[in-house]
């Protein structure tokens, strides 16, 4: 069954997604900011990432270009050629 990996800041946030993709049998992995997504992810690599947007620290764009190596500058340029 697929992996989920679920990332925000409140705790009844991250309890309901991990319960509801539970019962559907998959395997949930939790963090409660980008910064510990980024040292919780290699560990374990999810099929799914669900990700709050506004997380105080670091937020999910900020996390998701530290992941991927992508600048926020290049993802922007990137989009606009789109």
């Amino acid at each position: 069954m697929p992996s989920v990996f679920v990332v925000d800041d409140e705790d009844q946030i991250r309890l309901l997604i991990r319960e509801t993709w539970e019962q559907a049998g998959h395997h949930v992995t939790e963090a409660r900011d980008g910064k510990e997504a980024l040292q919780q992810y290699p560990l374990a690599p999810a099929d799914l990432v669900i990700m709050d947007i506004l997380m105080p620290d670091q937020d999910s764009l900020e996390t998701i270009h530290v992941a991927t190596g992508i600048s926020e500058r290049e993802s922007h340029r990137d989009h606009r050629r789109q």
